[in-house]
């Protein structure tokens, strides 16, 4: 058992006791949990409406339950974006570290081509020139990737199912519009490095 100094919410200070539980470490009644925040609307909340839409249109107060209806209708699509930001938050840590290693070996592949175009011949230059183009495409996939949807990686090429080669197809295709409309905000160019 021992006791520790705490300062409440006003500045008042007072003595708390605490016991210990394994090793030198207070037990975790000294540490109280917050409660999780939800920013977005709760079941409970949506339930309780659409009870009340029901109960209002039971006894006839038509304007009552369109209120209700609009109401629900609001919370429903706040629960719906809020519902479509954490899967982006989920998959972009997900694929975070996917992403990265990705973009480290298509630059280095970028430079190694670059400097192998600066030694080329005439008959070479073509080739390693549409090598740098297809690299680009991809670092720009990887860059540009679009949120809210599971990436592919680009590594795992050939073993890939062909509706899954076709999906990364078509985003690269909206990676290179989300490069080009970022680019025409006036952003700077991420792949410019390379």
């Amino acid at each position: 058992r021992g006791a520790a100094l705490v300062v409440g919410r006003e500045g008042e200070k007072r003595e708390h006791e605490w016991t210990m539980s394994s090793g030198s470490r207070p037990s975790a009644s000294m540490h109280q949990r917050r409660p999780a925040r939800h920013n977005g609307p709760s079941s409970k909340q949506l339930r309780d409406l659409r009870r009340a839409e029901a109960r209002a249109a039971r006894a006839g107060n038509d304007s009552a339950a369109v209120e209700i209806r609009e109401k629900l209708r609001a919370l429903e699509a706040q629960r719906k974006a809020q519902e479509h930001e954490a899967k982006e938050l989920r998959w972009l840590a997900k694929y975070k570290k996917v992403m990265f290693f990705e973009r480290v070996k298509l630059t280095r592949r970028v430079l190694k081509v670059d400097k192998a175009l600066t030694t080329a011949t005439a008959e070479t230059k073509k080739a390693l020139k549409e090598q740098r183009r297809q690299l680009m495409l991809q670092l720009t996939y990887v860059l540009y990737f679009p949120a809210g949807k599971k990436y592919v990686g680009l590594c795992a090429g050939d073993q890939l199912h062909p509706k899954v080669l076709a999906a990364q197809e078509k985003r690269m295709e909206e990676a290179a519009a989300n490069r080009r409309a970022s680019l025409a905000r006036g952003e700077p160019d991420r792949c410019s490095p390379c």
